[in-house]
């Protein structure tokens, strides 16, 4: 999947594709931070499957193989520090078809039993300090994981989302960008519960 043209990088500047953007950070990653290498954009394998088959075109197709599963991405996810760059198609069924989509990205950090949820169309001034995730447009993936954690042990006591109300629909480089900033910048820059004013509750 290839960058949008706008945005401000740094390292993600040289980069042709979020894949090689991701493993580039992987590499400068220290810490024991680890950064998933690859977009999660299917809740299954067999939702992957399926819209593969429903592309036509051939480099489409190849991009999008390379997009992984929840549960691909959870196994390669510490609760230690660990990102993941994830997409979500706010037309729902689209995906599954050959009609046109849309797409969100957004950044999740897992620390501990909390989840870090860096929606860059998010503004939290808007938002009540707890606000249901079925309300936020573009979480649909964000969703699926949660509950894909706690079907499978994965403590999650906090979810928290913040962003920066970007409506210019940036979310990929936004994303990626807060992602690199966390990830350089170590386990010291993390937001923490004691210190999240400009952070909201999510819950089911």
């Amino acid at each position: 999947m290839a960058f949008p043209t706008a945005g401000s990088f740094t390292a993600a500047s040289t980069m042709q594709s979020v894949e090689t953007f991701l493993t580039h950070l992987q590499s400068h990653a220290t810490d024991g931070i680890r950064v998933h290498e690859h977009l999660t954009s299917f809740q299954e394998a067999k939702q992957k499957i399926n819209y593969l088959q429903s592309l036509d075109d051939a480099d489409e197709r190849e991009d999008e193989r390379q997009c992984t599963t929840i549960s691909a991405a959870v196994k390669a996810w510490p609760a230690s520090g660990g990102f993941m760059l994830m997409t979500s198609d706010t037309k729902g069924a689209a995906r599954l078809t050959n009609e046109p989509s849309s797409w969100h990205c957004i950044c999740v950090l897992r620390h501990n039993s909390t989840l870090w949820v860096y929606d860059p169309a998010c503004d939290p001034d808007a938002m009540p300090p707890k606000q249901r995730i079925g309300q936020i447009t573009g979480l649909a993936m964000m969703k699926a994981l949660w509950t894909y954690c706690g079907k499978h042990g994965i403590i999650i006591h906090n979810v928290r989302i913040t962003g920066v109300a970007d409506d210019q629909e940036q979310c990929i480089p936004l994303a990626c960008l807060w992602m690199e900033r966390m990830v350089l910048g170590g386990k010291t820059q993390w937001p923490t519960l004691e210190d999240c004013a400009n952070w909201r509750e999510l819950t089911k």
